[in-house]
């Protein structure tokens, strides 16, 4: 990304603002508050990494133009996400005037400290961890979270995005390898946890109420995505053919999104923040990601389909 930083710029400002604004006009045609606008914007928008990554090791894109644009723009996505989230959660429930103030600037420092630390203090953390076996690795990396995650709720922004950011130093150390073999177990077990914790909080009648809304956001995002990756791709310099490919690829959504739903129902401070935000995604999420595995398996028809409509 750095490398392509202008190159990654360009495609981020046509994929965020086409896609993060789409979100944003539907929580205002939906009557949301700006605060339940913002975070409803941040559902609809981010892309599933998991999804997104095994899609292109999948059809063989790795390595290719197409596939270093999907990869470093999930980045960019998961990156904006992540700071957006940071400052919304210090909103919610941090009062007005000063407080809310003090409140966004603790949720900042914080977020720019963590960042600095993964970009600037690898070499630190490698010493500390490499020498590390297996038990102690796992029980150091797990601690090591938990304090940051910590120090996420004390700052007013999320366990979640700490995490988040506590995962990249971690990758920039190089702890990569050790990371994916100690780990992954755990990370397993975490995830069955935390999609049980989603299921127990959402309310299926919930979830049927707003099904009419699913459907409509569903069918506003997916093809926005699509548009905004293909000319997020053709900014980022792809062919036309890559840039379908690269708007198809980015149409699931997945992990952040339920994040920050899990955050909404036990944080939020209205019924449509608790309630209403949380089944949506829920429902959202699982229609997203089925149609947008299938956008992706006939990403080279669309293709083909454009250069006959639009030589």
């Amino acid at each position: 990304m750095l490398a392509n930083r202008w190159a990654f710029a360009r495609a981020g400002t046509v994929d965020v603002g086409i896609s993060l604004g789409l979100g944003a006009l539907l929580g205002l045609a939906a009557g949301f508050s700006l605060l339940e606008t913002a975070f409803l914007a941040l559902v609809v928008f981010n892309s599933s990494t998991a999804i997104v990554a095994r899609s292109v090791l999948d059809f063989g894109w790795i390595g290719t133009p197409e596939g270093d644009a999907i990869f470093g723009l999930v980045v960019v996505e998961d990156l904006v996400t992540a700071g957006l989230f940071g400052v919304l959660s210090a909103v919610v429930g941090g009062g007005s005037g000063w407080s809310l103030a003090a409140a966004l600037l603790a949720g900042l420092s914080f977020l720019v400290a963590l960042t600095a630390v993964s970009l600037h203090g690898s070499d630190v953390v490698e010493r500390a961890f490499r020498p590390l076996g297996s038990e102690l690795f796992v029980l150091a990396s797990l601690g090591a979270t938990a304090v940051v995650g910590g120090l996420g709720v004390l700052t007013r922004t999320s366990e979640a995005v700490a995490a988040f950011l506590a995962g990249s130093v971690f990758r920039n150390a190089g702890l990569l390898p050790e990371a994916e073999r100690y780990l992954a177990p755990v990370r397993d077990v975490f995830a069955v946890a935390f999609f049980v914790w989603v299921g127990v909080r959402t309310d299926p009648g919930v979830v049927g109420r707003v099904g009419p809304f699913i459907a409509v956001a569903s069918v506003v995002t997916l093809g926005g995505q699509v548009v905004s990756g293909y000319y997020a791709g053709r900014a980022f310099g792809l062919d036309p053919d890559g840039a379908v490919r690269m708007g198809t690829a980015l149409t699931p959504r997945g992990e952040f999104s339920l994040v920050i739903a899990a955050f909404l129902a036990t944080a939020g401070t209205t019924p449509i923040l608790t309630e209403v935000i949380p089944a949506f995604t829920v429902g959202y999420v699982l229609v997203t990601s089925v149609v947008g595995s299938v956008l992706v398996r006939q990403a080279d028809t669309l293709a083909a389909v454009r250069r006959r409509v639009w030589a």
